[in-house]
Order: structure tokens, then C-alpha cells, then sequence
């Protein structure tokens, strides 16, 4: 809007901070994804423990 500069820079601002926003979330989401996966092997791997050690009590 040629009439309104300040909405014009309030909208920018906006659509930067947005960007932005959008950025960390995309950083977030990828770490809280290795992290997830991390905690999720770390649980599988001790769950085959688990999972052996109450075979070996089987025999």
C-alpha cells in the first residue's frame, strides 16, 4: 500500500519475524527428530537386553 509505509513496514517485519520463526522451527523439529530417534534406539537397544536376558532365564 503506497498510502500506508508504516503498514507496509509493519507487514515486512511481520513476514521477516515469520521467516524466521519458520527457520527455527525447521532446526527444532530436526533436532527434536535426532533426538527422538537417539532416545528411541537407545530404548530398542535396551529392550533386546531385556528381551535376552529373559530368554537365557527361559533355558
Amino acid at each position: 500500500c503506497p498510502g500506508f509505509p508504516l503498514l507496509d513496514q509493519l507487514q515486512s517485519l511481520l513476514h521477516a519475524r515469520v521467516r524466521q520463526h519458520r527457520d527455527e522451527l525447521r532446526l527444532d523439529g530436526w533436532i527434536g527428530g535426532y533426538e527422538r530417534a537417539h532416545a528411541l534406539r537407545q530404548n530398542g537397544i535396551a529392550e533386546q537386553q531385556q528381551n535376552a536376558a529373559a530368554e537365557s532365564q527361559d533355558f
